[in-house]
């Protein structure tokens, strides 16, 4: 089924967790009969592509893997790989400490002089895996931020979902 978004108008959004044995309202998807999932459209708030985003490094020592720079960057995101240094080989981002403050996938080989301009990336483009309401499973590619997807969604699945898709909501 696909809505009318010009005549229907939407009453709630749920916050979307990404999962693949749950329905977006939470319900196990293999318990849940088909004919009681709830279906929803789906809006994504983040969706980046593969231009890089750089920021500059303060003075970094070897054997850490916390790296600070500057300006603040809020688009640098967990997940992204790391390069523009030596001993950064195969680095990602694992957690986003502050808009200055990163922490990396392990410790880093080499020290970073001042300076050094990083390079931050997602190493594929952007996709989206999602269930519709019958059944069938639905990848979307180099989605663009603030896109509605065109079906009736009852579960976005983990596995599929990546390159930094985030921020979605489902509305009904």
């Amino acid at each position: 089924m696909i809505r009318n978004y010009f005549t229907d108008a939407f009453k709630t959004g749920v916050a979307v967790t990404t999962s693949d044995t749950l329905l977006i309202d939470g319900r196990v998807k293999a318990l849940t009969p088909q004919s009681n999932w709830q279906q929803y459209v789906l809006y994504v708030g983040e969706a980046p592509g593969l231009v890089p985003i750089t920021a500059t490094a303060h003075a970094v020592v070897t054997n850490t893997a916390v790296v600070t720079f500057s300006p603040p960057n809020p688009n640098i995101k967990v997940g992204m790989s790391v390069g523009g240094a030596a001993g950064l080989s195969n680095q990602t981002v694992s957690t986003v400490d502050s808009p200055t403050q990163i922490t990396l996938s392990a410790n880093i080989g080499a020290a970073i002089p001042e300076g050094t301009v990083l390079t931050f990336s997602y190493t594929a483009i952007n996709t989206l895996k999602v269930t519709t309401i019958n059944d069938d499973e639905v990848i979307f590619t180099n989605i663009q931020p603030g896109f509605v997807l065109p079906l009736s969604v009852v579960q976005v699945h983990s596995t599929g979902t990546g390159g930094g898709v985030a921020s979605m909501i489902a509305l009904s």
